[in-house]
């Protein structure tokens, strides 16, 4: 009896030792802290997850746990997602809820939120800290319009797209999120960003912050880059060769070197301080506009795509305009684009002769 009884410890001891099955579910925990004061349904809170097994989410506020499952899925509304809608009424809307999410598998999460800007009455709560770092299933992450002040990402490794906008903000810690591709952070109060190691970044939104400097040197891969409204007094674009889409209006720059930048499609660098500008590398430019800077000229003779130039206030005189005209293409590539040209606000606009402009097709306005 007493060597059957050894025997059973030992297999139970063995068997508890074994490691995990590497196939077994990945069951991950987000947490977060939410205030219930909307307006059309007083007390509500709804988040949305994705996740292919089940879980339970407790609320906060000492009602019973809620089960989920994958097979309460909606079916898919146009994002490419199914979504499991997980909604709640709060009592008192004046408290701060702890809510906890556990489950197997969460690959995505969305809370409903609305612009800062937006008149639209608030539907739903929102969330003032969020801690996802012990899901390390998460692929899709969207947490904007809510007021923010902390985000944890830890191990958050298959993360491709965060879209953390319009929060508050003041540090974004995504140096272990190494599968990004997508990064919206825009409007909010980070003075500091660090993407040196998201190398397959394609697309970065960081616009109205307080970022002093944005190191990209890294991120070759970048298409999509909004940086305006910062504190940059410079912008390192030279490794960022297939970026297609730049706005970095708003900022502090004196200089910017675009001669790597074959791809560029679309240019806004207004609101700079720019005394020059080269673009005749950036031939496939269809929208140009650098409005509100210090440029005495513009040579465009290279720049035969493009529809749409604006180069308002800045220092170009009666010559300097009319030789733009006279750079500026004539092709017509009967695209159904119109070509604009905005001059308003520089010394030579009124005495500058906008027929050599007109006669290549351009609608010159000022």
């Amino acid at each position: 009896m007493q060597k059957a009884a050894v025997v059973l410890l030992c297999f139970v001891f063995c068997f508890s030792c074994q490691k995990p099955d590497e196939t077994e579910d990945i069951i991950g925990q987000i947490t977060m802290t939410v205030k219930a004061n909307c307006h059309n349904v007083p007390g509500r809170f709804r988040v949305y997850i994705s996740c292919t097994d089940s879980g339970n989410i407790n609320w906060g506020d000492g009602t019973p746990d809620e089960s989920f499952s994958f097979l309460d899925a909606q079916p898919d509304w146009g994002d490419g997602m199914i979504w499991i809608p997980l909604d709640h009424v709060y009592s008192d809307t004046t408290i701060v809820y702890k809510v906890v999410i556990t489950g197997k598998n969460i690959t995505s999460m969305s809370i409903p939120g609305v612009p800062h800007y937006s008149n639209a009455l608030r539907a739903n709560g929102y969330a003032t800290s969020l801690d996802a770092s012990k899901n390390t299933a998460l692929t899709f992450l969207n947490c904007a319009n809510q007021k923010l002040t902390n985000l944890e990402l830890g191990d958050n490794s298959t993360l491709t797209e965060l879209d953390c906008s319009d929060n508050r903000l003041i540090t974004l810690n995504v140096s272990k999120c190494t599968a990004l591709t997508n990064i919206n952070c825009n409007v909010n109060r980070l003075t500091s960003l660090d993407v040196g190691i998201n190398t397959a970044l394609t697309y970065l939104r960081c616009d109205y912050n307080q970022l002093t400097s944005l190191n990209l040197s890294n991120n070759e891969a970048l298409t999509y880059l909004r940086c305006f409204k910062n504190q940059l007094t410079s912008l390192d674009i030279s490794k960022n060769i297939a970026l297609v889409i730049l706005e970095c209006s708003g900022n502090q720059l004196t200089s910017l070197d675009l001669s790597k930048n074959t791809a560029l499609v679309e240019l806004l660098c207004t609101n700079n301080q720019l005394t020059r500008l080269d673009v005749n590398n950036n031939s496939a430019l269809f929208r140009f506009i650098c409005s509100d800077n210090q440029l005495t000229s513009l040579d465009l003779s290279k720049n035969t795509a493009l529809r749409n130039v604006e180069c308002e206030s800045n220092n170009m005189t009666v010559k300097s305009l009319n030789d733009l005209f006279e750079t500026i293409h004539s092709n017509d590539n009967n695209d159904g684009y119109t070509k604009t040209l905005f001059i308003g606000g520089n010394p030579g606009t009124v005495d500058c002769n906008i027929s050599i402009a007109e006669n290549k097709g351009w609608s010159v306005y000022y």
